[in-house]
């Protein structure tokens, strides 16, 4: 272990039992107070719940706002949040009642308007990274039939609406400074914008559920308390305080040291040791997350390629599939991922609505048909790539981008990796500057739609199609088939969409599933886990042991 020092001298026993002594004193003081300090790997970009479409930021949201409806855990389906229940009298109206007798954190109370300025925001919010645009982009009309029961109409027969909604968190109108909001389409009468800078502040971050913030530092810590508010009563937490660091090193350092209670993505290489000290312990299942390898079909010349003559060689699809028979995804998960990771073939996780069992296995690893591919779409001896790939955004991302470069230069792609902190990936990103990136996404709906709308639909911000889509693939039968499965209420039916989709990605290699990562935390053994599949890293889910 590195020796500490301060002025170039070995800090003395005495100063070290005196640090030891804070850092326990600190550990016991927070659990007397009722306190959870945790350790996030990645930062959350902001406190306004509409700004971002980011696991980071809608697993923070989780704690001071709610939705209308919730995801059921097991079954994967709607369950109520602040909509109490609901019926569809017809395929294409929803009526909601809403709970009663529940207020915001700062005494206002929850009604339909709050509903309808909540959905009225979402499209005016100004450059958004990730937008929620595609969660409402079925709804036609929203009325308040009465202070708590709204009636929703959409544009088609949409089944899924209640899923969409469940990533939707609801905000207070009158906080905003809003009066009566009558929704429209081509904007909503008696609006009132609530700038996302507002929210920031903690000005506006105004919500209904467990938690309320006292403080935001991007990129540091963010400290909430118990909403006494809460219309399910007191929070298993008091106080809450979550730090961002995004060092595996200094993340692991903090728990084994007492300064934190709880960290998630623990890094693969230190899980023995923190599972063989008896005070700590390590809880986690199979998560929702794909990590996958997307490639720029649209541009020409497209960024990070030599040696092709300005030809963009991904728009071929015989080079996709040399990448693909080029990747052994065995390697990557025994490792890399020291087996803490499962082989993928599909984009939707095992669990998902649209997830098969037969038919879509991983690509098989073949560097010879690799080869072979690359020569017969015209590059016999390969050429230049850089990858892009964040470097704490997944679990060991910078170490599988490396491993994948290494396998395309085996078969001729000289492959080198640009990985960088995920604002500085996104934007490089988020403005078309790789040919080649490592992404992930994960799906805490669980419905098929969800996925294939984001990743692998034509890009149209206005229905909120391919949100995520940065590779710019477009194919009009996945289009249609989409939209399609977008009306349909048949599950039957709309599995066999989902099948047709997921064959044509296949085919097209418009986007390579390498994975399946685990949802992992190692916490105080005096803490209770509640393991997700969708990764959030929420405090209502952690709890003292009796």
């Amino acid at each position: 272990m590195r020796m500490t020092r301060t002025n170039g001298r070995t800090m003395s026993a005495s100063l070290k039992g005196a640090a030891l002594a804070v850092i326990f004193s600190t550990s016991a003081a927070a659990a007397a107070e009722n306190a959870i300090r945790i350790a996030l790997s990645s930062p959350p970009t902001t406190l306004d719940p509409h700004f971002h479409n980011l696991t980071p930021n809608s697993a923070l949201s989780m704690h001071v706002f709610e939705p209308l409806f919730r995801i059921d855990e097991k079954s994967g389906r709607a369950a109520p949040g602040l909509a109490k229940s609901w019926e569809a009298p017809d395929e294409r109206t929803w009526i909601v009642n809403l709970a009663e007798g529940v207020t915001f954190s700062n005494g206002k109370p929850f009604t339909a308007n709050d509903v309808i300025y909540s959905i009225c925001r979402i499209p005016t919010i100004k450059d958004s990274p990730g937008s929620f645009m595609g969660q409402i982009q079925a709804v036609e009309n929203i009325e308040a039939l009465s202070p708590h029961q709204i009636r929703i109409t959409t544009k088609g027969p949409y089944p899924i609406l209640p899923v969409d909604l469940a990533d939707v968190m609801i905000v207070s109108a009158e906080t905003a400074g809003a009066g009566a909001v009558t929704f429209g389409l081509k904007g909503c009468n008696g609006f009132v914008e609530g700038p996302t800078d507002k929210y920031n502040s903690t000005d506006l971050a105004v919500g209904t559920g467990p938690f309320k913030y006292t403080s935001f530092v991007p990129g540091e810590k963010i400290d909430l308390v118990a909403n006494d508010k809460y219309r399910e009563g007191k929070a298993v937490w008091d106080k809450v305080t979550l730090r961002i660091i995004p060092n595996d090193v200094a993340r692991v350092a903090a728990l084994l040291s007492h300064e934190v209670d709880l960290i998630e993505r623990p890094p693969l290489q230190d899980l023995s040791r923190i599972k063989a000290n008896d005070k700590l312990a390590v809880t986690g299942t199979v998560s929702e997350r794909i990590i996958y390898l997307a490639f720029d079909v649209e541009q020409e010349p497209t960024p990070g390629i030599k040696g092709t003559d300005g030809k963009n060689p991904f728009k071929d699809k015989r080079v996709r599939e040399a990448v693909t028979h080029a990747i052994s995804r065995d390697v990557i998960v025994e490792k890399v991922m020291r087996d803490q990771a499962q082989s993928a073939g599909q984009l939707l996780s095992p669990g998902s609505f649209g997830y098969f069992e037969t038919g879509f296995a991983p690509d098989s690893y073949d560097p010879e048909k690799a080869k072979a591919l690359l020569s017969e779409a015209g590059y016999p001896n390969g050429f230049e790539l850089v990858i892009g790939a964040t470097n704490n955004r997944y679990v060991n991302d910078a170490r599988i981008a490396e491993t994948l470069a290494q396998m395309l230069t085996r078969v001729g792609i000289k492959t080198s990796v640009d990985a960088s902190n995920f604002s500085i990936f996104s934007e490089k990103r988020n403005k078309y500057q790789f040919s080649s990136y490592l992404g992930g996404w994960g799906n805490g709906s669980r419905e098929g739609i969800y996925t294939f709308r984001s990743l692998v639909a034509t890009r149209n911000t206005k229905e909120g199609m391919g949100s995520s889509n940065r590779g710019r693939f477009s194919n009009a039968k996945v289009d249609n088939l989409l939209r399609e499965a977008q009306r349909t209420n048949e599950e039957g039916k709309r599995l066999e969409l989902f099948r047709k989709i997921a064959e044509i990605v296949k085919e097209e290699k418009a986007i390579l599933p390498l994975h399946y990562e685990m949802a992992t935390w190692a916490h105080s053994a005096d803490i209770a886990v509640q393991p997700s599949a969708d990764q959030r890293t929420v405090a209502s889910r952690f709890s003292p042991k009796p």
